[in-house]
């Protein structure tokens, strides 16, 4: 099953012209409408159980955009989903996310982005994977197969010069393949360095801006998770 979410800031009565061709494919469910982004979050959280203690973990990378890529990397998930299936409460998804080079023209303009991207032929696309599962004695288990599933994935994207060049960073940060940088902040887990995938320009632009703004490390003191701007 598959689902497609689609956003535009107008309160139109007909899809744009440039997400038409997705409103043509047959649905199961349409729920568009005009809304607000609250009503549009509630929508998204329904049917799902807040109320177990279950695991989560994210995963991403970036890729070009290629539809027959899209189905590659779908079917190393889905074998993965199947290695996997007497892993108790076991749920995931696989999510295409496009950074379109409109929405990079329109932070240019409006004085750049920290993350070091800029428009190109073939558009960046996130690639990311939720996993969720119940026993805690399953988490080494998840996790080694999470990252034989990034290593795979990524591996042909790279072969066919479609790995992106922003966000995702391997475990081994300090190597010195400098094409192995390419994992959005908000999708990223502890093993992935997001922050050094915006390129060395990027990073040293953040220390500069962390040591005029917060010169006694406030802000990385005090919060104690996520990712922290390289010493």
């Amino acid at each position: 099953m598959a689902s497609f979410y689609s956003f535009y800031s107008e309160p139109v009565t007909a899809p744009p012209a440039a997400i038409k061709p997705f409103f043509d494919v047959p649905t199961l469910v349409n729920t568009v409408k005009v809304k607000t982004v609250k009503e549009a979050v509630d929508e998204l959280g329904e049917g799902g159980d807040n109320t177990s203690p279950v695991r989560y973990e994210f995963r991403d990378y970036t890729v070009r955009a290629d539809a027959k890529l899209y189905k590659q990397l779908f079917d190393v998930w889905n074998w993965t989903i199947i290695e996997l299936n007497s892993i108790s409460g076991l749920a995931s998804g696989i999510v295409y996310q496009p950074i379109s080079n409109s929405m990079i023209r329109a932070g240019s303009k409006k004085g750049g982005n920290v993350l070091g991207l800029e428009p190109a032929d073939d558009p960046l696309v996130i690639v990311s994977y939720l996993f969720s599962w119940l026993l805690p004695e399953d988490d080494d288990k998840v996790r080694a197969a999470m990252d034989k599933l990034i290593a795979a994935s990524t591996d042909i994207a790279k072969s066919q010069g479609q790995l992106g060049q922003f966000m995702y960073v391997p475990k081994f940060v300090n190597s010195s393949d400098t094409d192995n940088k390419s994992s959005y902040l908000n999708y990223a887990s502890t093993g992935q360095q997001p922050i050094q995938s915006y390129g060395p320009v990027q990073v040293e632009f953040l220390r500069q801006v962390k040591a005029k703004y917060d010169p006694n490390g406030v802000f990385e003191k005090l919060s104690r998770g996520g990712f922290k701007i390289p010493s």
